[in-house]
């Protein structure tokens, strides 16, 4: 019998997992499958029965199974040199649905993904705070209206529903210049249980900063088992942390809480020091643009009308710095193969902060500290949203279980 951890190589060098062949692991191996199918593309009933280990009869049985429950499909026969043809098996787009929603301090977004991860729907609402009623009503009339918008015979696939949500929601009112108390009651609500009541559906939460980590993960990044460091830019700064592969989220799930990190000792007066959310959050070049006259409501339509001004410039100058000790620090800590940054920002501008990072990482001392390679991501102001949207699926069909707060 193989052991379930054992990892298998195809002839390009990626691992695979190996699955059992003894009864009562039905539910693993297909998970085993239908990871394999995903992470390779189509293939035969052969060839995945040689990268997972499976007998061919096990593969076999399993597979006409998930094709028969609309998970796989059968694709084109294909002919080979020798011997019959083959026939491909490849994931079923409308296998399952996966509705994914970010609860941000200035914005909601909600997105519903197929089983391809390709977004499908999209909704977005922006505010000057997230007024807990405004935002618990907008999210049950359309999350409501998505559903209702679906083909009858899909809506039962879809598996349910992910949230990234920052931390302390509640806090943080003077820094966005929200009204006193004004989202205080963020403290008493369970926006889990109050979505799973609305709905029906399973919910399942995580930190935005982890979740936008693991749209990362799961949709840019095609390096398997590696570390590296996430950094996300937003009207708050954050990120996430991936160990050999898998998403570490940290005792209390607030791993990678970059914000957090202190620039600087206290001082004999007492006086609390800065944090990186004080200089590389989006909310300080918001304020000193409101400063410079721009409307208080037009900080995104600034941002994407600007390829560069001496204001932006002037906010990368100082959240560069910044931006780069989180990365010596990590890297003295962990290792990382390499550090990924993105973020609320148009991509010209996240890449002018990414160029300036590299470039201050350079004036540290970084003696006895392999530099590790700093790259743009790819996913931008959608990551967290997206990230929350595979939460459902991933609970579902990974072969690998993280664990996860589930409202039900």
């Amino acid at each position: 019998m193989m052991d379930e951890q054992v990892e298998n190589h195809d002839q390009m060098g990626e691992a695979f997992h190996t699955g059992s062949n003894q009864s009562g692991m039905r539910n693993y191996n297909e998970r085993l499958i239908i990871d394999t199918v995903r992470r390779s593309g189509s293939r035969s009933k052969a060839d995945i029965a040689r990268m997972t280990q499976l007998s061919a009869q096990t593969v076999t049985v399993i597979v006409n199974r998930l094709i028969a429950d609309g998970i796989l499909i059968k694709m084109g026969s294909v002919k080979g040199k020798v011997g019959q043809p083959s026939t491909p098996i490849a994931i079923n787009p409308d296998g399952a649905f996966s509705i994914g929603i970010k609860v941000g301090r200035r914005s909601v977004d909600l997105v519903v993904i197929n089983f391809l991860h390709q977004v499908i729907a999209k909704r977005s609402l922006s505010y000057a705070y997230p007024d807990p009623r405004d935002v618990l009503d907008w999210l049950d009339e359309n999350i409501g209206a998505v559903l209702d918008e679906m083909p009858a015979k899909k809506r039962p696939k879809t598996l349910g529903i992910g949230v990234a949500v920052p931390t302390g929601l509640d806090g943080w009112e003077s820094a966005i210049d929200a009204p006193k108390g004004a989202m205080k009651a963020w403290s008493n609500i369970d926006l889990a249980q109050s979505i799973h009541q609305k709905t029906g559906l399973p919910v399942i939460v995580l930190n935005d900063g982890s979740a936008a980590c693991l749209a990362q993960l799961t949709l840019a990044d095609l390096r398997r088992n590696k570390t590296f460091l996430y950094i996300y830019v937003a009207t708050f700064v954050g990120g996430g942390l991936v160990i050999n592969g898998q998403l570490f989220e940290g005792r209390t799930g607030n791993a990678g809480a970059l914000g957090s990190m202190p620039l600087s000792l206290l001082s004999g007066d007492g006086k609390a020091p800065s944090q990186m959310i004080d200089v590389a959050s989006l909310h300080k070049l918001e304020k000193t643009a409101v400063r410079n006259d721009m409307a208080a409501d037009g900080f995104a339509a600034f941002l994407n009308a600007q390829a560069s001004t001496a204001m932006i410039d002037d906010w990368i100058a100082e959240a560069a710095p910044a931006l780069a000790k989180s990365v010596v620090a990590a890297q003295s800590l962990l290792d990382v193969d390499y550090v990924v940054m993105d973020g609320g920002l148009p991509q010209n501008i996240m890449a002018k902060l990414v160029d300036m990072t590299r470039d201050c990482v350079m004036h540290y001392n970084t003696e006895g500290i392999a530099i590790p390679d700093i790259i743009l991501g790819e996913l931008g102001s959608d990551a967290r949203a997206l990230g929350a949207a595979i939460l459902p699926l991933r609970a579902n069909f990974s072969v690998d279980q993280s664990a996860f707060v589930i409202g039900n």
